[in-house]
């Protein structure tokens, strides 16, 4: 819905630029960051040999509200980052 729709006056400096850009992003990134990151190794084990020649192991359980974190994670990820994108994308004119 429109400022002219809603008939609400808003300063232009509260409508202009990216939602993201104006409040501090990096806290945003960094949490989904750290959902994805400790939901991911709680899931999976990793398992070294020192054998010849060397083999590593990896097992993954699957625990639902862990993967659901993990996906709604990479999911707002990608909407936040698709926003941004779009928020700041501009057409260059050809030379």
């Amino acid at each position: 819905m429109s400022r002219n729709l809603a008939r609400l006056e808003y300063p232009e400096a509260e409508c202009s630029g990216s939602l993201i850009s104006g409040q501090r992003p990096i806290i945003l990134f960094g949490a989904l960051f750290i959902a994805f990151s400790l939901n991911s190794l709680s899931i999976l084990c990793f398992d070294f040999r020192n054998d010849k020649p060397s083999v590593v192991s990896v097992r993954l359980s699957l625990r639902l509200l862990n993967l659901a974190v993990i996906g709604s994670a990479l999911v707002l990820l990608g909407v936040l980052l698709s926003y941004e994108f779009v928020e700041t994308f501009q057409v260059r004119p050809l030379s």
